[in-house]
């Protein structure tokens, strides 16, 4: 419980800038957030026995985020 307080007490003044600054910074956390995310669920997938295509997955993934960015 100390750890996701201290994580909490890091990350959330971070989110609070990221999203006053919005624009370009936000579409990059975004992203970020994006990529780590799916790399999470297709490392997941590999230890169940699924072959997967996890750099494809992840470009895809990071692309549909960029285009919704910058259309």
């Amino acid at each position: 419980m100390r750890q996701r307080a201290l994580t909490a007490a890091i990350l959330v003044p971070v989110l609070l800038i990221v999203l006053a600054v919005g624009g370009v910074v936000l579409a990059a956390a975004v992203a970020l957030v994006t990529v780590v995310a799916a790399r999470e669920v297709f490392t997941l997938l590999g230890g169940a026995g699924y072959h997967t295509f996890a750099w494809l997955g992840m470009a895809l993934a990071l692309s549909v985020i960029l285009d919704a960015a910058f259309p």
